[in-house]
């Protein structure tokens, strides 16, 4: 039975149509029929001018992918830029490699995403941590993961949990859909092709049992499924119609 939970796109996905003209690819994400979008960056518009168009595309931007570095740079002017947007959820989208060389830089994270959750959380927004593979690494026989999770609390630090990369770490996705449950407001779809090292692949069109993913994210009660294609061998906007489209067989959209 197909659940009923509203798709965005993530629009790194079609970050060289956006670069190219904004505001018509944006269009077309609209005609594909996506609900909403994920930032990655707002081009060469102002976060009013943006939240205007998205508007007027009855796309709705519920979160943005900000670099913890812009946080740490200027967090206010995040904080503005994404109440004016009108997001839920900022998410801190990566962590560059030598700021988790070690246990004690995840715990240094944790105690840094603490303070800024506290302004987050001020100002009704949601602070999220969106994986890579790179966090299943372990020290001390535990996963870096489970390391800043368990140095902040729960409230002060949702998880947009990447499914591809679970995978691709060599972990089942839906077992830590269940396992972190509540935790998770956010499920990244991107699906995979095995091959001697696994690629990108439009949603429905790889190994990744999307079904299975897909019911257990509305079983624990996640909020947004969004699709994200790093890599396209299409054109970009075409993997992100097909991924909608093959996502009709098991959302109802």
């Amino acid at each position: 039975m197909a659940v009923k939970l509203p798709v965005a796109l993530q629009l790194y996905t079609v970050r060289e149509d956006t670069s190219k003209d904004f505001v018509g690819t944006l269009k077309e994400v609209s005609k594909i029929g996506y609900h909403g979008v994920e930032l990655a960056g707002l081009g060469t518009y102002t976060a009013k001018e943006l939240r205007k168009v998205l508007d007027d595309l009855n796309l709705r931007a519920i979160s943005a992918h900000v670099p913890l570095e812009n946080m740490e740079k200027d967090l206010q002017k995040e904080i503005d830029d994404a109440k004016t947007l009108g997001l839920d959820y900022i998410v801190v989208p990566y962590l560059q490699e030598d700021r988790r060389k070690a246990a004690e830089d995840y715990i240094k994270l944790a105690e840094q995403l603490d303070i800024i959750s506290e302004k987050c959380t001020e100002n009704d927004l949601q602070l999220c941590y969106h994986n890579h593979d790179f966090e299943f690494q372990k020290f001390n026989d535990k996963y870096a993961l489970n390391i800043l999770f368990e140095n902040i609390p729960e409230e002060k630090l949702k998880w947009e949990i990447d499914t591809f990369w679970v995978k691709y770490a060599g972990l089942n996705p839906v077992d830590y859909l269940r396992n972190y449950g509540s935790k998770i407001p956010i499920v990244h779809l991107k699906d995979m092709i095995k091959d001697e090292k696994p690629v990108f692949a439009e949603v429905g069109e790889g190994i990744m049992d999307m079904e299975n993913i897909i019911e257990t994210s509305n079983d624990i009660g996640a909020k947004w499924l969004v699709v994200e294609q790093d890599i396209c061998k299409r054109p970009a906007l075409e993997s992100a119609r097909i991924s909608f489209e093959n996502i009709k067989k098991w959302v109802v959209v």
